[in-house]
């Protein structure tokens, strides 16, 4: 897993598996397996200080992109949990 930092540094591909960090806690985003406390029919996110669960592929939300291309700026994108199954966000 390739570090990128300060928003530039890297090209950045569908497929690729990667750790969003929120950098003012250090802490990284992570899927739940439980539900939202707001809405149900949704699975809980959060800050945590790292686990298995704050791994997510990349994915195209459209299918004009495909893996292996780049990712644009501007693209759609899915951030689908790498542990948690059925779980995107």
């Amino acid at each position: 897993m390739k570090r990128i930092t300060d928003g530039h540094g890297g090209t950045l591909h569908y497929g690729a598996v990667v750790q969003l960090q929120h950098m003012p806690s250090g802490l990284f985003l992570a899927a739940s397996e439980t539900s939202a406390l707001r809405d149900m029919d949704n699975r809980k996110v959060s800050l945590v200080e790292g686990s298995r669960n704050c791994y997510f592929r990349i994915v195209p939300r459209f299918r004009i992109r495909s893996e292996g291309s780049i990712v644009y700026y501007h693209d759609a994108i899915l951030l689908e949990s790498i542990h948690v199954t059925r779980h995107s966000l």
